[in-house]
């Protein structure tokens, strides 16, 4: 069940299987995080963290992103701000309104499923569902029937 249009800058579906899938869709800005994204993604993400029909949540992006960092077009309206013109400016609807590490403390499972580039803001998403894991970000590349698996840990290992 989809409760999003095609045109909002996050897509939601709920499957039947249980699983929300939120999607980044700012294809034409590699899923820049800005132009609304922000506030879509945690609109969703308390959707689905709301629903009692979802047990886990996957989000990923839609096109040869998953989220390329800012959106650098949305922070020209920060350079071209006057001091005097940017007390109304908010800055939240440019960056978001929480801290991305929020997702550490939701009671279900959320998965980043990566399909292209993650730089910036989606790799801060990415590290942040990995600390949540096991502090493990997995990376895993088919290519001509080849798949490459790297396990890279996010904090200091004791020797064993």
């Amino acid at each position: 069940m989809s409760v999003t249009s095609d045109t909002d800058p996050v897509l939601y579906e709920v499957r039947d299987t249980g699983v929300a899938v939120l999607t980044l869709n700012r294809p034409e800005r590699m899923n820049g995080w800005g132009g609304g994204l922000a506030t879509a993604f945690y609109e969703r993400l308390d959707d689905a963290e709301a629903d009692p029909a979802v047990r886990a949540i996957v989000v990923t992006g839609k096109g040869r992103a998953f989220c390329a960092g800012a959106d650098m077009g949305s922070l020209n309206t920060i350079s071209n701000a006057t001091v005097d013109g940017a007390g109304g400016t908010d800055v939240g609807k440019l960056v978001g309104a929480r801290h991305p590490h929020f997702v550490m403390a939701m009671r279900k499972p959320v998965v980043a499923a990566i399909n292209g580039a993650c730089a910036g803001m989606g790799l801060t998403i990415a590290f942040s569902l990995a600390e949540l894991y096991g502090g493990h970000i997995q990376i895993e590349s088919s290519t001509g029937g080849t798949t490459i698996c790297v396990s890279v840990p996010l904090a200091p290992q004791k020797a064993g």
